[in-house]
């Protein structure tokens, strides 16, 4: 959870008259951090801001960081990014022929979109991004990922006259260096509004600094 001192910041200023942006990045050994920095200029009934924080992020699994000025933050606990960490993997294959494989290419692009917007580009989990060659066949592999993304796609193909199978499924597994092993399921992801600012991890601590 953001802490209370936070999101009365983001309540109390807009937007325009508040600058929130990651500082630094730091690397340790178990822990990743950032440092994010508010600022404010007095106004007639607000005084002014200036404030760091750090956030310790405990199990991080992925980041994207942008140091663009942000809205606020905030941290979903269900989110399509964290499916290829907690939902069932597999595999989509397609059957029949398709006379217009750019309408099913915009269709399944669109729902790309609406679930992941600008943090995952659309060829991430498909097998191959030429769909005209893929449906010069009868049938075949689509693409590998979430269970619920590829229900998704499937929606598409069947929406333009195409069958579907999804197999293969199984656990969310990662390499620890010597096997394969379990997904950590308990995972959430924190956002920097107006900005390409992800950080999927367990748990998010937020320190504020002292100002000397």
């Amino acid at each position: 959870m953001i802490p209370e001192a936070l999101a009365k910041i983001f309540e109390e200023y807009d937007y325009e008259d508040m600058e929130l942006y990651i500082k630094k990045v730091d690397f340790y050994s178990d822990i990743f951090a950032f440092n994010i920095e508010i600022k404010a200029d007095e106004t007639g009934y607000q005084a002014s801001l200036g404030e760091e924080w750090i956030v310790n992020v405990t199990g991080q699994k992925e980041n994207r960081i942008s140091f663009d000025l942000a809205a606020d933050i905030n941290i979903k606990e269900d989110h399509p990014l964290l499916w290829k960490y907690i939902d069932i993997q597999c595999e989509l294959y397609f059957r029949g022929f398709c006379a217009e494989p750019g309408k099913v290419f915009l269709d399944m692009y669109q729902k790309h979109y609406s679930l992941f917007r600008k943090y995952i580009p659309f060829e991430t989990y498909l097998n191959s991004n030429d769909f005209n060659s893929l449906f010069k066949t009868a049938g075949g592999l689509l693409a590998r990922g979430p269970k619920k993304l590829l229900l998704k796609y499937a929606e598409s193909l069947i929406a333009h006259g195409l069958d579907f199978s999804i197999i293969g499924e199984r656990a969310p597994t990662y390499w620890d260096g010597n096997s394969f092993v379990p997904e950590n399921r308990d995972l959430k992801v924190l956002f920097m509004s107006e900005t390409s600012t992800y950080v999927i991890g367990q748990s998010f601590d937020f320190i504020k600094q002292n100002k000397n």
